[in-house]
């Protein structure tokens, strides 16, 4: 079953924060508005899910995901969903896109945000 809404795909979304809490030194989580938090990787799925689309978010960890996935569904009441996708993995990417393709026949915007690097081990 597809979804109604145009669909975009956001490929690195929210992981600054997510992996790298240090970074924004001392204050509490809800000190920060959620664009700041998730960086651009953020940023991009919260405007899109603002404007209207159904969202897929995809980083390398999937629990990086998480909170941001959580803000889009209960507070701005949109559609999204997350999956795990390693960039530096054909076989990963293959995956994830195969994933949306069930579920999306059509992907409207694709957002790339990602680092082509591999993670340390």
């Amino acid at each position: 079953m597809t979804r109604r809404k145009p669909v975009c795909v956001v490929v690195g979304a929210g992981t600054k924060y997510s992996s790298n809490k240090a970074y924004f030194g001392i204050g509490k989580d809800e000190e920060f508005s959620p664009e700041v938090k998730w960086g651009l990787g953020g940023a991009l799925p919260i405007q899109f899910s603002l404007a209207g689309y159904a969202l897929v978010i995809l980083s390398r960890a999937k629990e990086n995901l998480l909170q941001l996935n959580d803000h889009i569904t209960g507070k701005l009441g949109g559609l999204c969903e997350a999956i795990e996708c390693d960039v530096t993995d054909p076989t990963s990417v293959n995956a994830a896109f195969e994933n949306i393709y069930q579920t999306d026949k059509k992907i409207d915007v694709l957002c790339y945000n990602a680092e082509f690097a591999k993670a340390p081990e």
